[in-house]
């Protein structure tokens, strides 16, 4: 996906930590990210028409609920042109808070103790409505078994993320960028399994520590996928995703 058809997406975020994890995240999944770093920047990113999410940690806003939905309601007037709101939030959120927040337009809203996982189907939903524009675009986040030949050799590795454009293979001693693969793994759940030529397009040899999520490995491109194999692929992101086509 070239630069100009990533999606944008800002994000204010109350946790130190997050502003370090979360743009890594959203870049992994292809996401151009823009961090906001106080409540006052929220009016202008959501009336810029230059994202096309914005993710708010409401705690960053007024301390009690009144004053929060009040806070909101001035800085995000609603207009066709606004982008997808995702709301977190520490606090415990009653129906009727619900309610208010989708008034506001927040697409979804989940605790900041929500899994990862949770988190990116969220992103995922709000930025590719469409199953078949979700499917194309987005990342499934792994954990499977796969098998790359390279230099005549079988190496055992994990998948860590996967799309119909390619996936990220978690391994200690990945190949160069521009090597030649082979690669077969078996979907979960699809019991259909891919062997697939592909390119290693980036590498990366640093172990995750503080303040990042990579894993060592490799990002590689899917060079060919037969209509079986591209099918099979489709129906575990549709399954992976948990979204449909309505």
């Amino acid at each position: 996906m070239s630069a100009d058809e990533k999606k944008r997406v800002a994000v204010l975020l109350a946790s130190s930590r997050a502003r370090q994890l979360v743009p890594e995240l959203f870049q992994q999944m292809g996401l151009q990210v823009e961090i906001l770093t106080a409540p006052a920047e929220l009016g202008p990113a959501w009336q810029s028409a230059q994202h096309d999410l914005l993710v708010v940690d409401i705690d960053m806003l007024a301390a009690d609920w009144r004053g929060m939905l009040e806070q909101l309601r001035q800085a995000l007037p609603r207009h066709p042109q606004n982008p997808a709101l995702l709301v977190l939030t520490g606090r415990s959120l009653s129906a009727e808070a619900r309610r208010a927040l989708e008034e506001l337009g927040a697409g979804a809203a989940l605790s900041t103790r929500a899994p990862w996982m949770e988190i990116l189907f969220a992103v995922n939903r709000l930025l590719f409505p469409k199953m078949r524009e979700l499917r194309s675009y987005s990342r499934v986040f792994g954990g499977f078994p796969v098998q790359y030949l390279y230099q005549d050799r079988w190496h055992q590795a994990e998948v860590y993320n996967i799309s119909q454009q390619g996936a990220f293979i978690k391994c200690d001693e990945p190949a160069p960028a521009g090597s030649r693969l082979e690669v077969r793994f078996v979907l979960p759940g699809i019991d259909a399994e891919l062997k697939v030529a592909a390119q290693v397009n980036w590498v990366n040899r640093e172990q995750p520590g503080p303040g990042t999520l990579t894993p060592s490995g490799m990002g590689v491109m899917f060079l060919f996928l037969s209509q079986a194999d591209s099918h099979s692929l489709d129906r575990y992101m549709e399954e992976s995703l948990g979204a449909n086509d309505s």
